[in-house]
């Protein structure tokens, strides 16, 4: 056999193996795939993993279901009774069991009750607390302790004139004798707000026991929320129902979500078609770009199945990266072609594209460090894509074409400027990113909410806050929510003093309990009660009071010792905490051995170091924002590391002032997506930051290519600037911000790197590529 056939038959044969182990095999995998099962849409597979233990974890699952996760329902029936209503609710209700107990906050039974018992209970319940708030104002005076009962006689007086003069205080007229220190009204004000529904209208609260955020938990709920609705409906047909929940908002949030992702996707992969149709002269040549378009999806997404198992909608939105790049390697084979075959081809750019290739992995490396699952898939999805499109351009594509004659790509790519461009101009890119480094340094801030990756619901979100403002649940006046886990209401009771006593400011039910034996308030106060007691009749007496109304409290005090010490205090708690329904049964209750109290701050999100073995902030999004805090501090502070890596790479392979400006360009580009994406975005997510070591690593490939061909700047640079901008200029448009922040900042990244590797060019006196018949 001669050797030309020998070489016919081998290239056949590369070409089929590569074929087969870059496209057959990895189709064949995937569709033997359930995508149903393999494609996550839960949010909570997103967010990272909570450093606490599993009992406080359980705890606050509990808390979030009694307090948020249960669904709203409002019923106006105009032809029933309301207490029909109630009972059609509570029957139906009780028939599905993904529901606990409802709850009517509108029924005005069950509160009064428990204002009997608060009555009756005020001084063991909140006498405590109250006390050592103001011992903690008194401390801030810096008078001494024998001075505590003048002053909290006059505190007293002052709190109540101030008070009378309020229009709701004509409620509490007869009460304000015997309860001077305010405790009823002041627990009044800490319970939720009252129901403020229609006229006519019923309002049902339906604690749910399954998971809202899962989309089997999702499909439970919503069944069961149908089946009530049926109920009623069936039995008065002329009903308005309106529900909500955030099973209804997470499930929309997923399908937004997913279709959002699934959108950009297409219409990124229809922009890079459409361009390169308009950019490249033969359709053979197209279709050679295609290839290592889909070798570079397929391998990204059988590495994150093989490596996870299942592949969450977000990672596959960072991932779409590699469709620039892959089409970026086949645009820099083809269009360096010329007349010649396109392994001449891979030889002439094989320096470049190695380099800009492995640096670009080592780059994305770094997405290892994220805190976020998806955006560590996105770190194994892409450098595998990135592998499989450079492996398609040296083993599949030299073998599929034959030489070609004339320029691959239109004319107007191949425009160059025969004159160098005088070294003064490059004051102008220099002043430019000199304004960007300034805006990007003064208005910079870093946004590091979990919300930042999450899709806006809208309409649906509306009707669920609307909901939850006529069952009077809203708490505009709180920044957080805690809870404090105790082995006993005592003990629960010295861990609100312990939280009170840290500084923090409360606000709820549970921040007005308090304990008292143990107390330095209480010890203070309790040897100066008969003093305290002549001195608030004084002021009373000053300040224009009949004083002789209040001398029933005043001989009140004598008992109160009894009345706060630890026995009487805990059993008033437990009594308590079995009176509570609804949401308020999440600020006091008993979980198993433990004991759970849960209170607002009104002036500070995260728990003191002092507070974290006892306390905890229910909102476990507060706890991931933190994460994320700490999660791009060390991206940035790693990204730093690896720019260093890549500097000594490119050092290696181009020499030390070329390896330099391969590195320099990239990040002279970033500097200008960071800035932009600044002052249109807000703050910066963590995706801006992954975006901009994405851009990074994107115009590594333009710096070597500028470098290598002895500062000319390649055509294929200005088709794959072209593409890649225009793409990820669509995922700026995403309503989830953390990808629009990405979309941005690459896009404007890309695009500056490509006047920079253009400027390299004209500093040259050429911008072109080998190809030197369009001169102008």
């Amino acid at each position: 056999m001669s050797a030309e056939r020998l070489s016919v038959h081998r290239r056949v044969f590369t070409l089929m193996v590569t074929v087969l182990a870059l496209i057959g095999l990895p189709l064949a995998y995937l569709l033997t795939r359930d995508w149903e099962e393999v494609l996550n849409e839960d949010i909570r597979s997103s967010l990272p993993e909570l450093v606490e233990s599993a009992r406080t974890h359980e705890i606050r699952d509990k808390l979030q279901s009694m307090a948020t996760d249960s669904v709203l329902l409002k019923v106006v029936a105009p032809s029933a009774d309301a207490e029909e209503v109630r009972v059609t609710i509570r029957e139906a209700a009780g028939a599905q069991p993904v529901f606990g107990e409802v709850f009517f906050p509108d029924d005005p039974e069950p509160m009064k009750e428990l204002g009997r018992f608060i009555y009756e209970h005020r001084e063991t319940l909140f006498a405590p607390g109250w006390l050592q708030t103001h011992w903690s104002r008194f401390q801030e005076t810096g008078q001494p302790p024998e001075a505590f009962n003048q002053w909290l006689a006059q505190e007293t007086v002052a709190e109540l004139d101030s008070f009378l003069n309020r229009s709701e205080a004509t409620a509490y007229t007869d009460l304000v004798p015997k309860d001077p220190w305010l405790l009823i009204p002041r627990a009044r004000e800490a319970l939720p707000g009252t129901a403020v529904g229609d006229s006519g209208a019923v309002l049902a609260w339906l604690p749910v026991e399954a998971d809202s955020l899962s989309p089997a938990g999702q499909r439970k709920i919503a069944e069961a929320v149908d089946a009530v609705c049926a109920s009623l409906a069936e039995r008065w047909p002329d009903a308005q129902i309106e529900s909500g929940g955030v099973y209804e908002i997470a499930e929309l949030s997923e399908e937004l979500t997913r279709h959002e992702v699934t959108v950009l996707n297409v219409a990124m992969f229809a922009v890079v078609v459409i361009l390169l149709v308009l950019l490249v002269r033969r359709f053979a040549d197209l279709l050679l770009a295609l290839v290592p378009l889909l070798v570079s999806v397929l391998a990204s997404v059988v590495v994150g199945l093989l490596v996870f198992g299942k592949i969450h909608v977000l990672a596959l939105g960072i991932a779409s990266v590699v469709l620039g790049l892959a089409v970026d390697y086949a645009v820099h084979l083809v269009a360096n072609r010329d007349s010649g075959s396109l392994l001449r081809s891979w030889k002439c750019i094989r320096k470049p594209l190695l380099a800009g290739c492995l640096s670009s992995c080592l780059g994305l490396a770094f997405l290892w460090l994220a805190p976020l699952p998806a955006i560590q898939q996105a770190g194994v999805m892409v450098p595998a894509g990135l592998l499989g499109a450079l492996a398609a351009v040296r083993w599949i594509l030299p073998y599929m074409a034959p030489s070609g004659d004339g320029s691959p790509l239109r004319k107007p790519l191949y425009l160059k400027f025969r004159r160098p461009l005088p070294r003064a101009w490059l004051v102008v890119p220099g002043l430019l990113w000199a304004g960007a480094l300034t805006a990007l340094l003064v208005q910079h801030r870093f946004d590091d909410e979990i919300k930042s990756y999450q899709i806006p619901v809208g309409a649906t979100m509306d009707r669920y806050e609307a909901l939850l403002k006529e069952f009077g649940q809203t708490q505009s006046q709180i920044k957080s929510q805690w809870f404090t886990v105790a082995e006993s209401p005592v003990t629960l009771l010295q861990q609100l003093n312990d939280v009170r006593s840290s500084g923090v400011e409360l606000a709820g039910p549970a921040s007005l309990l308090g304990r008292a034996d143990g107390s330095e308030a209480w010890e203070v106060f309790s040897q100066q009660r008969e003093a305290y007691g002549e001195a608030l009749l004084k002021e009373f007496e000053s300040q224009g009071f009949d004083s002789s109304a209040f001398e029933g409290f005043v001989d009140s005090l004598d008992d109160m010792p009894e009345a706060v010490a630890d026995p009487a205090a805990g059993e008033a708690i437990r009594e308590l905490a079995a009176r509570l329904r609804g949401p308020m049964r999440a600020a006091l209750m008993e979980d198993g051995a433990e004991w759970v109290g849960t209170f607002g701050v009104r002036d500070r999100v995260e728990v003191p170091a002092s507070l974290e073995s006892t306390t905890h902030v229910v909102d476990g999004r507060v706890a991931i924002n933190h994460i994320l805090e700490t999660a791009r501090r060390a991206v940035l502070k790693n990204a730093a590391i690896g720019f260093l890596a890549v500097v000594v790479v490119l050092v290696a392979v181009f020499g030390w002032r070329d390896g330099v400006t391969v590195a320099l360009l990239p990040a002279f580009a970033v500097t200008f997506g960071l800035a932009v994406a600044t002052l249109t975005g807000g703050g910066l997510s963590l995706l801006a930051v992954i975006g901009a070591i994405l851009a990074y690593c994107l115009g590594l490939d333009y710096g070597a290519f500028a470098v290598h061909f002895r500062g000319q700047a390649p055509v294929s640079v200005r088709v794959s600037a072209l593409t890649t901008a225009s793409a990820f200029a669509l995922l700026g448009m995403s309503d989830i911000k953390a990808l629009s922040d990405l979309g941005i900042v690459v896009s404007v990244s890309v695009f500056f790197a490509w006047m920079g590797a253009e400027l390299i060019g004209w500093t040259q006196g050429d911008s072109s590529t080998q190809d030197s018949r369009n001169d102008v």
